[in-house]
């Protein structure tokens, strides 16, 4: 099923709710439709020949029935307002309501709920220097990478590049460093780090990782995977191929979330128009 902010009309999104009901329940949907809209089931086909609209007491009811969250709500009932108000002026204001909701509920930061943390650009520019620094961050969650030498090995990189970023990541707060006896262990602090959209650096942090994965190319484990694919397709269902990856992702994130610290593993994902 679509997200409800990829609808364009009432109609539409009414329509795709009923077709995600097939197979399991779709026998007196309309029935069961027109019960939770408060209307008559004759009056419901008219609303889906797009014979009539509803009413905002009957979209709300419809709301309630398909278990809309209060923003889901807000914007179903944001596009029925649309489409019934009869002033250019009211649609462009509540055009621009719709925009600027379908922007905020499709950037990443906002579905994902991801952490806002309070870094300086400074901090984040020497964070995003390469994919060292994020690869090192992440090893020190480990219990056996928490070491300069084991994560040295683990990365194939110099013990001494190491020790100089497992030092910038404990001057940034984003890391823990203990002494016993000889040997000099780091932890990850409860620190978090997120490189928003907004951040001249984000791109950079995008690069750096994406490079990885072209080094990466030439030695493909059996648990690795590369795909890469070119498509011409209706602009319309663009949105479609970028909410399915942006589901994928949260899954991936409810997967990592109780997974054990073991090993690393680089995720990265783009949709876009060459």
């Amino acid at each position: 099923m679509d997200s409800i902010y990829h609808a364009e009309t009432v109609l539409g999104f009414i329509e795709s709710r009923m077709k995600s009901a097939e197979g399991h329940r779709f026998r007196g949907e309309n029935q069961r439709l027109a019960k939770a809209a408060s209307c008559q089931p004759s009056y419901l086909s008219q609303v889906l020949q797009g014979n009539k609209l509803l009413t905002p007491d009957q979209a709300a009811g419809m709301a309630v029935y398909w278990r809309l969250d209060p923003d889901e709500t807000e914007f179903f009932l944001l596009l029925l307002q649309y489409e019934r108000s009869a002033t250019s002026v009211l649609k462009k204001h509540i055009k621009e309501r719709i925009v600027k909701i379908v922007e905020r509920k499709t950037r990443l930061n906002e579905r994902l709920l991801l952490p806002e943390e309070k870094m300086t650009e400074l901090e984040r520019a020497q964070y995003c220097t390469d994919w060292i620094f994020g690869s090192v961050h992440m090893a020190l969650s480990i219990p056996e990478f928490r070491t300069v030498t084991k994560i040295a090995e683990r990365l194939g990189i110099r013990a001494a590049v190491v020790e100089d970023v497992a030092e910038a990541l404990v001057s940034l707060n984003l890391a823990e460093r203990k002494k016993v006896g000889l040997e000099t262990y780091y932890n990850t602090s409860h620190r978090q780090v997120h490189i928003p959209i907004s951040s001249p650096f984000c791109v950079s942090n995008h690069r750096n990782f994406r490079l990885l994965a072209l080094n990466k190319l030439a030695a493909t484990g059996p648990n690795e995977l590369h795909y890469t694919a070119i498509h011409a397709m209706a602009k319309s269902d663009i949105p479609r191929i970028r909410e399915v990856l942006i589901a994928a992702i949260e899954e991936t994130r409810k997967i990592v979330a109780p997974s054990p610290e073991e090993d690393l593993v680089c995720v990265v994902m783009d949709v876009f128009s060459p």
